[in-house]
């Protein structure tokens, strides 16, 4: 009776192994469309950096040549040259208005310069996130095929273990040593 028990118990081992490594390739198929999907985001989060960055760089190259000519501008003296001559009074103010509301402009594009530096550090940031968390994923998908291969061999070793031993057990034990 202890030998059927025996065996009863390793058949029981073989199919939860048999079952778990099912189980767990489902698993792993599940992980490695999730592991696709992120590679792709990663992907799309890099390529929307990169555009991100040229047009913050192109923001600050026509920022700076905004400021270059609003320096340039801002040198001339309208207001004195409204007072020295007095019938181009008009036009001078509407200059100073202009170089006043580009100062304005400037500041505006500093601040918008500023907001894509934010974002383009979040997007860096999230983008090294990503791929942390993309890495751990690839380390944990390893480590689930390693004990999926283990349970898959264990449901094998387990089996043949219990047929050897119904075979073994079954035949009537000879004595394999010569009578003397």
């Amino acid at each position: 009776m202890l030998k059927w028990l025996t065996i009863l118990f390793l058949m029981i081992l073989a199919g939860a192994s048999a079952t778990s490594f099912f189980l767990l390739n489902e698993k792993i198929n599940i992980g490695q469309q999730k592991l696709a999907e992120g590679h792709k985001q990663i992907e799309q989060g890099e390529k929307m950096l990169k555009v991100g960055k040229a047009r913050l760089a192109a923001g600050k190259k026509q920022l700076s040549h905004g400021k270059k000519q609003y320096r340039q501008a801002s040198a001339i003296p309208f207001s004195e040259l409204g007072q020295i001559l007095p019938k181009g009074k008009i036009v001078f103010d509407h200059l100073q208005q202009r170089v006043n509301e580009g100062g304005e402009k400037i500041a505006a594009g500093e601040k918008q310069v500023a907001t894509g530096e934010k974002k383009v550090r979040e997007g860096e940031a999230r983008l090294k996130a990503g791929k942390l968390q993309l890495a751990q994923g690839k380390m944990q998908l390893a480590e689930a095929k390693r004990i999926r291969d283990a349970c898959g061999y264990s449901a094998i070793f387990l089996m043949i273990l219990s047929i050897m031993l119904v075979f073994c057990w079954r035949r009537p034990s000879k004595n394999m040593l010569p009578k003397s």
